[in-house]
């Protein structure tokens, strides 16, 4: 049996209702039966299980499409130019040479809820998914075990359909995006993105080039096999929001989320629990400026450079961020790279950090500006070295902020200058190649008195003696003189 009689085939089962003025065929057909089971729409492999083209409006429900095959797109389903609703609908076993093994729409508004593609596979584009152009939503369904070149899961261009409330686990990709590949302004909202795999860049969710907004997902459980294993942002303005990140694995870069070449904004997170085996177990950052605030990066790993984080090349700014229990071998906590333009940390925590070589809380290399930290607390990290801050090859500003019970030395400069060190408490103050900041510009070398460090609480006590003692000039949020650490100023953790 040829692939187009399949097709027809498929087709000519649904019930044609009367042409509309607007010439669109609207076609409706449900294959739930009372028992909720019905025979399935086998293709045997030769030809595509279901075509809706040429202006159609077509709703299927309860319906199983298998083992569809194309010779180009949508080995399952192709939808070209047409409305197409998918409700309660399973397609499996598709096979496509160029992309939508599962599902392939181009150009199409899309209503897809509570349907499963499973087991696609295609050597092009979208292994369970190929959007091409198209619109709507992919909401409440599974896509899961799915093989492709890019976009294992989904892999979407131009157009807007949304990807909402969607089961997308174990799928894999040659190249990138082994869960979901997006490379257009479609949101991804409230998925849960797990256990997917890609060769190289992208295991859980790619943002490639354009302004999407990734909110409230769960990514866990991803590989890759060079960077991002979590989330990777390329060349793109993208959001990544109110996410929770967690136990994604990198063979190289950035185990939790990879920002390359990007303005995105990060934001709200938790980035947990990652490994990278190279630099950058939560998060790397480079290239540009992004805006990154109010997450929090813990239990990380990262074989080489940056447990937490690492700023590579990059001279965004980090805001309000809980930098915590990270390991590295450099820069247990953060790690800055060949930064040749001013940056900030403001208003951040970095404590418990570990690094097996040098700085447990923050370590530089190549840094060509200056680096201000301002508001911020690195207590209690370690390293057989440099347990704060090892400022090597690079200069750094620090005011209003807590250098406390690190490990060893806490802070050293090998090779940059102290370009402002104000309103800060060294303690002890522990310090090589700059002299003891202690009793000038504010600055003090006492115990700050934390709530609980043992329990990670470090805002200050009562009678801490950072208390009230940062640049008079700045107030807390109580119009107070400023607290120093991160949770004084006037935009506090």
């Amino acid at each position: 049996m040829t692939g187009p009689g399949v097709e027809e085939a498929a087709v000519e089962r649904t019930a044609v209702a009367p042409r509309r003025s607007s010439s669109a065929r609207r076609v409706a057909i449900s294959r739930r039966s009372r028992a909720g089971s019905t025979p399935p729409l086998d293709a045997g492999g030769n030809g595509t299980g279901l075509v809706v083209r040429g202006g159609a409006d077509a709703t299927f429900r309860g319906l199983t499409i298998r083992d569809g095959y194309s010779g180009s797109h949508g080995g399952g389903v192709r939808c070209a130019a047409s409305r197409l609703a998918l409700e309660d609908v399973v397609v499996v076993g598709g096979v496509a040479s160029s992309g939508g093994a599962g599902l392939s729409a181009d150009g199409c508004e899309l209503d897809v809820a509570a349907s499963r593609f499973a087991g696609n596979q295609t050597g092009g584009r979208g292994g369970g998914m190929y959007l091409d152009r198209s619109t709507g939503t992919v909401q409440d369904s599974e896509i899961a075990g799915n093989h492709a070149g890019d976009g294992g899961g989904v892999f979407q261009l131009e157009g807007g359909v949304e990807l909402r409330g969607n089961d997308v686990h174990d799928n894999q990709a040659v190249d990138g995006g082994g869960g979901v590949w997006n490379e257009s302004d479609a949101p991804v909202t409230g998925n849960r993105i797990a256990d997917n795999r890609a060769g190289m860049r992208g295991g859980g969710l790619s943002l490639i080039e354009h302004a999407a907004v990734a909110s409230g997902n769960t990514v866990s459980g991803n590989r890759s096999g060079d960077d991002g294993a979590g989330v990777f942002v390329f060349l793109s303005q993208a959001t990544v929001s109110d996410s929770e990140i967690f136990d994604n694995q990198a063979d190289a870069d950035a185990g939790g989320l990879r920002v390359l070449g990007s303005q995105a904004t990060i934001t709200g997170n938790r980035v947990h629990d990652n490994t990278a085996g190279a630099d950058g177990g939560g998060m790397k950052i480079s290239h540009d400026e992004s805006v990154v605030h109010d997450n929090t990066f813990d239990g990380n790993v990262a074989g080489g450079l940056g447990g937490g984080v690492e700023l590579d090349d990059d001279h965004s700014t980090l805001a309000r961020i809980v930098i915590t229990n990270n390991r590295a071998y450099g820069g247990g906590g953060l790690h800055c790279n060949v930064v040749g333009v001013a940056f900030r940390v403001e208003n951040t925590l970095i404590a418990h950090n570990t690094a097996t070589g040098s700085g447990g809380a923050v370590r530089y290399d190549g840094v060509y500006a200056t680096g201000t930290f301002s508001f911020v607390t690195m207590a209690n990290n370690s390293s057989p070295d440099v347990g704060g801050a090892d400022f090597a090859d690079g200069d750094a500003r620090v005011d209003d902020s807590i250098i406390a019970g690190n490990d060893g030395t806490q802070v050293r400069f090998d090779g940059g200058e102290v370009m402002g060190w104000r309103y800060t408490d060294t303690a002890p103050a522990t310090v090589s190649g700059m002299s003891s900041p202690s009793g000038a510009g504010g600055n003090i070398s006492q115990a700050p008195a934390f709530v609980d460090a043992s329990r990670g609480d470090y805002h200050l006590r009562a009678d801490s003696p950072c208390r009230n003692a940062g640049d008079p000039a700045m107030t807390d949020r109580d119009g107070s003189r400023a607290d120093m650490g991160a949770y004084g100023g006037p935009d506090p953790l």
